[in-house]
């Protein structure tokens, strides 16, 4: 069955120390795709008529929907209860640089990444990005194109259509918002103790994660072998 993919960018600097730059992919099939952003969009209409929200603000959740960086709390808890039972799988690439001042081009080896274990793995029909950085909007297709040609007869059959890619913003029917939710949560372990509340969210996404590529490290972690939940402890020294 054909796929969709949503991916979205993220970073994150370190007490002025480092910057870690992520990348992450939601795969949802094609025919799951209109039921999920109907569902997203209901989140959304739901919460303008419910009295519970009437003291928060949700003027950006209108607009954009789920953005978890600016999501209040109790907002949060709507999308992660469905993502929680939502059937789909999720990719993680990341890596860290130790210049504080911010490089879009770090994302380019990210996304090639990504793109090869799509390819490799999915019957992909459509990549949506959403990317605020011009220079991985001209590239995408391209570092596209030397993915699937890297991986030479393992594609010529099941991808003999290259994918269409869309650059995308957010909106409340997206389910860019699911990716940049999974990217919002692994941003708490790359920065935060285990002690902290957010780290409850990181229950409801690690089912979804099929793989997380330590770029800086050369580690892949899978089911099997799960990301450290102690990152912040234990490599951040």
């Amino acid at each position: 069955m054909p796929e969709s993919v949503y991916i979205d960018e993220s970073h994150i600097l370190i007490e002025n120390k480092c910057i870690y730059y992520s990348m992450g992919a939601t795969i949802i099939g094609d025919r799951d795709v209109e039921p999920v952003s109907n569902h997203l969009e209901n989140l959304v209409k739901n919460a303008e008529f419910n009295p519970y929200f009437d003291s928060i603000k949700l003027n950006d959740l209108f607009k954009i929907g789920f953005h978890y960086a600016k999501d209040h709390r109790e907002i949060k808890n709507l999308l992660l209860e469905y993502i929680n039972f939502a059937s789909f799988e999720s990719y993680i690439d990341f890596s860290h640089s130790m210049n504080t001042k911010f490089e879009d081009t770090e994302y380019k080896p990210l996304l090639y990444s990504i793109f090869k274990i799509l390819i490799s793995k999915y019957d992909i029909s459509t990549i949506f990005i959403e990317t605020r950085h011009s220079n991985l909007e001209r590239e995408a297709n391209d570092l596209l194109t030397q993915a699937i040609n890297s991986m030479g007869s393992v594609t010529k059959i099941k991808h003999y259509n290259k994918p269409n890619i869309v650059i995308v913003n957010k909106t409340p029917r997206s389910p860019i918002c699911i990716t940049d939710y999974i990217l919002g949560i692994f941003n708490n372990i790359l920065h935060i103790d285990t002690g902290r509340a957010e780290f409850r969210d990181l229950r409801k996404i690690l089912n979804k994660l099929r793989r997380i590529n330590d770029h800086s490290c050369k580690k892949i972690f899978y089911r099997g072998d799960p990301f450290p939940l102690d990152f912040f402890k234990n490599h951040r020294k």
